[in-house]
């Protein structure tokens, strides 16, 4: 969704909440945990996907959405080592490799501190 104003709250000095019919999930800016310094910050002019792990729901905030497609995803514990926050990877059609996002490891970490930044990549 693209939010507007009346439905974001700030939360503490960086965070925001978003208000989800009538609840407020935490929004957790995906390029501050991959530490990526020039992506989109201001949750009015981004995208945010609501998702849900263990912990609950939380928005991600993210600069745009390309596409979406149906892949098989490879573990990356199985063939590399864990990495936090990723659940595994893929191959595309044209040979580049997309990371796997592991919803449970963010919402458990936004829910902890939904003004998270990269400390953990």
């Amino acid at each position: 969704m693209r939010p507007t104003a009346t439905i974001l709250s700030r939360f503490g000095a960086d965070g925001s909440l978003l208000d989800v019919r009538g609840a407020y999930v935490p929004v957790l800016p995906i390029a501050d945990y991959l530490g990526i310094a020039d992506a989109e910050s201001d949750p009015a002019n981004a995208v945010l996907i609501v998702v849900e792990g263990d912990q609950g729901q939380v928005a991600l905030l993210v600069d745009t959405i390309h596409d979406q497609r149906q892949v098989v995803v490879k573990s990356l514990e199985a063939n590399y080592q864990a990495i936090e926050g990723v659940a595994g990877a893929t191959i595309l059609g044209d040979g580049r490799v997309a990371l796997i996002l592991d919803v449970d490891a963010l919402t458990a970490r936004g829910r902890v501190n939904p003004a998270f930044r990269a400390e953990a990549a």
